[in-house]
């Protein structure tokens, strides 16, 4: 066995899990372990994020994805779901100003994500 932090993990262990493409990725939280007030705060927070981006509400998407962010990093159990979010916060607040639709598209998937399970 390995010597505790020597994967890179904090106790030690090797939490890749399988997901159904055959790739290995971190964790296994999905969006059923998401708390229902979490869940709900992110599926209102994306949907008005994905509605402000689609009217080219720069400044308003950017304060509602810090908020995304802020659930996410404090609230999301570690695991797919949780990078997954991260990931589509980085890439919404590079696009939201040049491609607003595109910053939609990415907060709609979100939002299923988040809504999955």
């Amino acid at each position: 066995m390995s010597d505790p932090g020597e994967d890179g993990s904090e106790d030690g262990r090797d939490d890749r899990v399988e997901d159904d493409t055959g790739n290995d990725r971190v964790g296994d939280a999905g969006p059923a372990d998401l708390p229902a007030d979490v869940e709900a705060a992110l599926t209102q927070l994306l949907a008005e994020a994905a509605a402000a981006a689609r009217h080219r509400d720069v400044d308003d998407v950017v304060a509602i994805v810090d908020t995304v962010e802020t659930v996410t990093r404090d609230k999301v159990p570690a695991g797919f779901v949780r990078e997954r979010l991260r990931y589509g916060c980085r890439r919404v607040d590079r696009l939201v100003a040049d491609e607003p639709l595109v910053a939609a598209e990415y907060l709609e998937a979100m939002e299923r994500l988040v809504d999955e399970g």
